[in-house]
């Protein structure tokens, strides 16, 4: 079964969608996308006491100054962590129970050898 390919993307961000799914077809993955709509750090910080350890609240009132061992420094880091747990709830959730995650600002250097990488991926 083939992997789910999933795209962090924030709806505010359109221009960075179009690139990037220019970007995934240049790799042969934009057929079957699936758009997760990341985290704002205004919608990650409403979640704070939700999902932080205090550890890592502490961390990110102290404005980048560590104050204990559970490390996200910033709204922006949460909204970061937050997204990417959603892709991966979507991946697990998925039919085949593996999948790709990326970012809307991902750049493929190599195409050839991600192609290779991917088609290994693939077999496992």
């Amino acid at each position: 079964m083939d992997p789910i390919i999933i795209l962090i993307n924030r709806g505010d961000r359109p221009q960075r969608l179009i690139r990037t799914l220019a970007e995934l077809r240049s790799v042969g993955m934009a057929s079957s996308v699936v758009r997760i709509d990341a985290y704002t750090p205004e919608q990650a910080w409403e979640q704070r006491h939700r999902e932080l350890h205090p550890d890592a609240l502490a961390n990110i009132l102290a404005g980048g100054a560590l104050r204990g061992t559970k490390v996200l420094c910033s709204r922006a880091s949460l909204a970061c962590a937050l997204s990417h747990r959603r892709a991966w709830e979507c991946v697990a959730a998925s039919k085949s129970g593996v999948g790709w995650v990326f970012e809307d600002d991902v750049r493929f250097v190599d195409v050839e050898r991600f192609r290779t990488m991917s088609s290994i991926a693939q077999d496992l």
